[in-house]
């Protein structure tokens, strides 16, 4: 008779453990599904040789992320002073300034969709 108590209680616990994961899978998939997805743009210029990001807008879903990176991308026009290159497939444009010295610098843009839960900065020290 023991056995059989044994048995139930452990069937109990199997049970309430079973019901426990399906409520974190479920929360968990419909909290990756809620989130939001944010155009990044990361800058640079040839001469400071260095790297800028910075969240330009947030959209529902990635597809209208990437549709907005795609007219972001379309909205870039060359200048009697500056030419665009641009690389769609990677998000990228890059315009060249000319001054009326004859001095010319490249600006370029990186566009990219990420979920609104990743930051593609460098995390931040204590001291900054």
């Amino acid at each position: 008779m023991p056995r059989a108590g044994w048995r139930q209680r452990r069937s109990t616990t199997v049970t309430m453990l079973l019901a426990a994961i399906l409520v974190v899978l479920f929360s968990a998939s419909s909290t990756v599904a809620a989130c939001a997805w944010v155009v990044w743009q990361q800058s640079t210029t040839a001469s400071a040789r260095g790297l800028d990001a910075d969240p330009v807008a947030a959209h529902p879903t990635k597809q209208e992320c990437e549709q907005a990176i795609s007219a972001i991308l379309r909205s870039f026009a060359p200048t009697q002073t500056s030419a665009v290159a641009k690389e769609p497939s990677r998000g990228e444009v890059y315009v060249t300034h000319t001054s009326a010295n004859g001095e010319s610098w490249t600006h370029g843009f990186r566009y990219v969709c990420l979920p609104d839960t990743v930051d593609p900065r460098a995390p931040k020290s204590a001291g900054r």
